[in-house]
């Protein structure tokens, strides 16, 4: 017997490791900001855009999700 996988896409109630939530956007996103902490505590920022405005943009996007949920 085999069991057919499939991933949630809805909000979480437990914490996801980081290649779960990477995995699951792969071949989804057109532009990307990744934000996290490393495993040494450290800030992590990588960006497929240069621009920083472009930046700017999605976190303050992702602020007001944030703050609406």
């Amino acid at each position: 017997m085999t069991a057919k996988i499939l991933n949630f896409t809805s909000d979480t109630v437990v914490d996801l490791k980081p290649n779960v939530v990477l995995e699951e956007a792969y071949d989804k996103l057109d532009h990307a900001l990744i934000l996290g902490l490393t495993i040494d505590g450290d800030l992590y920022l990588a960006s497929t855009t240069s621009k920083i405005g472009e930046m700017l943009v999605l976190l303050e996007r992702a602020k007001q999700v944030i703050s609406e949920n």
